[in-house]
């Protein structure tokens, strides 16, 4: 499954299964910790609002961004990667 990516990097992330305070960007998006209050954007939603993860969920989240983007499973500009599809 290919899935959209801002062109800050981050991914586009489904709101379904996220609470208010994660969607509101309150809470981390992984754990829905809320304090202290999640500082790194790790995805964006459909409607453009950022969504956040605290301290120590966010460097396992930014490697699996950073994966699947090198991976090809993430296309920034719509199409399948530039030498063509991978899997």
């Amino acid at each position: 499954m290919t899935a959209a990516v801002t062109a800050a990097g981050l991914p586009v992330v489904d709101p379904a299964g996220l609470n208010e305070r994660q969607l509101a960007g309150a809470a981390c998006v992984s754990c829905g910790k809320r304090w202290p209050r999640p500082r790194r954007a790790v995805g964006v939603l459909p409607g453009g609002g950022r969504v956040y993860a605290c301290p120590e969920c966010a460097p396992q989240l930014e490697l699996a961004i950073e994966a699947r983007a090198l991976d090809g499973a993430w296309d920034v500009g719509g199409g399948p990667p530039a030498d063509g599809p991978r899997g």
